[in-house]
């Protein structure tokens, strides 16, 4: 009994340092957003105080959150931001009903959320959430949700896009999720500069 119980340690060990081998280095899932089973993480940065504009509607104009004010609620706090690379053969409908049922259970609200290119704009709204390949490009399968959760020492944004790369063959999705947390009394004791991963 002892013996078997060592090799589901052992097995699920080596489980467990193969997936943290894939991400990129010094990257960590944040503490309140678990990520999707089996994603690695391919990009990681963090800013300890910055702007950031949460997208709370379809992005139909041009020129990203200038342009489409309407539908941005503009923000300040800790920013972590991170970009999975799904594992193959997962829908973005799947993986964005994940997030949405694992940010329900922490206790998170639907701020706003979207599917396909008519219902949030198109590749208007896919550039102005990531700005860069490889997420961008088929806007039929892009999903995007934002939800908060209100806390005493402040609100925490979430904000999570999906969408599918199906290039040279290839099937799999990316996710961005940005985790913007906001405080009700910010203190800096000296300036900080961002840490950047990639």
């Amino acid at each position: 009994m002892i013996v078997k119980l060592l090799r589901i340690f052992v097995l699920t060990s080596i489980a467990a340092s193969h997936a943290a081998a894939a991400d990129v280095p010094g990257s960590a899932d944040h503490p309140l957003v678990s990520r999707y089973a089996g994603s690695e993480i391919e990009r990681y940065t963090q800013d300890t105080f910055t702007e950031y504009g949460l997208i709370t509607g379809p992005i139909t104009k041009r020129n990203g959150k200038k342009n489409n004010a309407e539908s941005v609620l503009n923000l300040e706090g800790k920013l972590t931001r991170i970009l999975y690379k799904s594992p193959d053969n997962r829908s973005t409908l799947e993986i964005l009903r994940n997030y949405e049922q694992e940010l329900g259970k922490a206790g998170f609200e639907t701020v706003y959320e979207c599917a396909g290119s008519k219902n949030c704009g198109g590749l208007n709204f896919a550039y102005t959430v990531v700005k860069s390949t490889p997420m961008v490009g088929v806007s039929q399968e892009q999903r995007y949700l934002a939800a908060q959760l209100k806390r005493d020492t402040g609100t925490v944004y979430v904000s999570v896009y999906a969408n599918q790369n199906k290039a040279a063959g290839k099937d799999y999705a990316y996710v961005q999720l940005d985790v913007l947390e906001t405080l009700s009394l910010i203190h800096i004791s000296e300036p900080t500069r961002p840490l950047y991963i990639s």
